[in-house]
């Protein structure tokens, strides 16, 4: 991880996968289940609750995600709209501030069904710079890949 100036202090959402070629300051692993990344700090806020994970794994996941993405989307964005979600969001704000880039990962390769994309938009929205990180090449983060959403 690198240190940025304010100028250039952005969030990066990327998968764990990944998480060696992201440059940044701080990481925050954005998911409730699965291993520890690292020196990663869990911040519960921006993963879907225990209940909506539990939907997918028990409903959804062996399915097309055409099928159930919507519902996923309406029912997550309704998450993001929480006490604790405010809380995460003044901490991610003072810490981009402070010119720290800060990277949001998750165990999904790819974020097209993923609730980092959600978590993106939601900040996104609330003016923060957000950008997806793709490595460039697979990198081998010593850490078992989870698909969550195929």
């Amino acid at each position: 991880m690198n240190s940025t100036n304010g100028s250039n202090a952005v969030v990066i959402t990327g998968s764990v996968s990944s998480i060696r070629s992201i440059d940044c300051d701080e990481i925050w692993q954005i998911t409730r289940g699965g291993p520890d990344v690292g020196d990663a700090a869990r911040v519960f806020a921006f993963a879907p609750s225990p209940a909506l994970f539990q939907e997918y794994r028990n409903h959804w996941r062996q399915k097309d995600p055409e099928e159930w993405w919507g519902l996923y989307v309406r029912q997550f964005r309704e998450e993001l709209h929480s006490q604790e979600v405010e809380i995460a969001v003044e901490k991610l704000h003072a810490r981009v501030e402070s010119g720290r880039t800060i990277a949001l990962v998750c165990f999904c390769k790819d974020s097209q069904y993923c609730h980092r994309s959600l978590v993106a938009e939601f900040l996104k929205d609330r003016g923060f710079i957000v950008e997806e990180h793709q490595s460039p090449r697979p990198i081998d983060s010593g850490i078992a890949q989870v698909t969550m959403f195929v």
